[in-house]
């Protein structure tokens, strides 16, 4: 009998493994919520820019992103975003897609709800910071400027590492404008302080933004543009503030923007705290509590 080959039925090959799904962001803005797996558990600032309609606190931020695209800001590199396609949409109007005549920016508008941009930063030793940055519309910060009630329902502020009041440069180098302007700026900030928002654990900065239109028809320079601003707001709050400083950006055009790095390193960079000074004690006793002073709170 003839011999048959012996056939091995083929196995079927086994599926390959199926692949961890990656999580991702939707990108929407944050929510004071949704923001909290990054408060809480990571290294963030929380940054609130405040300022009417057409002060430039969009501009800004978007101009961060987009020199982002660009290369390093400061030692500071893009490590990501939680928001990516928001800040995509906000910057496109300053694009060739837009196809627009001159380049601009979304406004921010009027929400009752409190959203928050996000970008993942890197410094050079790879240590990374989160910054949440929020830029309500003009329309809340007039609200709030006209009333302390309506200011507290602004609760980021308590957060906040920085509150940036920004004032438009174009409008400061208006005679017409200018006074106007200033006014709107100091009644927020003295509504912030009454209505307990800020205090004198807070930072706020004052920032001439579109500073290279301070120029003034009538010869005054920037620097005596602003000179007298910065008297005024020190004399009416420094004292209640723990810091308040004044900076100036200018963003468009962007190839030339100026004093972008410094603000954004002074919003990542934290302050150091002074080591705590124990008074050495006051009396014997053999009991280490009753050796030193006592708070007052305490009866001491």
């Amino acid at each position: 009998m003839p011999k048959t080959e012996e056939t091995t039925a083929e196995k079927p090959a086994a599926a390959p493994p199926t692949p961890k799904p990656i999580p991702m962001s939707p990108g929407y803005e944050l929510s004071g919520t949704t923001a909290l797996s990054i408060t809480r558990a990571k290294l963030a600032r929380v940054i609130m820019l405040a300022g009417p309609v057409g002060s430039g606190k969009t501009t800004l931020l978007s101009s961060i992103y987009e020199l982002f695209g660009k290369g390093l800001i400061r030692g500071y590199s893009f490590a990501g975003s939680e928001t990516l396609p928001v800040m995509e949409l906000r910057c496109h109007l300053s694009r060739i897609a837009s196809e627009r005549a001159e380049a601009d920016t979304e406004r921010t508008k009027l929400d009752e709800a409190l959203k928050l941009l996000h970008l993942h930063l890197a410094d050079g030793n790879g240590k990374k910071t989160h910054l949440l940055m929020s830029d309500p519309s003009g329309e809340a910060f007039r609200i709030a400027r006209d009333s302390t009630d309506e200011c507290r329902k602004l609760t980021i502020l308590r957060r906040a590492d920085v509150v940036v009041f920004c004032l438009d440069g174009s409008g400061l180098s208006k005679r017409r404008t200018r006074p106007g302007i200033v006014a709107d700026a100091r009644a927020l900030l003295r509504s912030m302080l009454d209505a307990g928002m800020l205090d004198g654990s807070s930072h706020a900065q004052v920032l001439f933004t579109k500073s290279d239109q301070l120029v003034n028809p009538e010869g005054e320079t920037e620097a005596e543009l602003t000179a007298e601003i910065e008297r005024d707001f020190r004399a009416n709050f420094e004292s209640r503030l723990r810091r308040l400083e004044f900076r100036r950006t200018s963003v468009k055009p962007l190839a030339s923007a100026a004093g972008i790095e410094e603000l954004l390193a002074s919003w990542v960079e934290r302050d150091e705290l002074a080591p705590l000074q124990i008074a050495p004690p006051l009396r014997e006793s053999s009991r280490m509590y009753d050796c030193f002073p006592r708070s007052p709170a305490h009866g001491g």
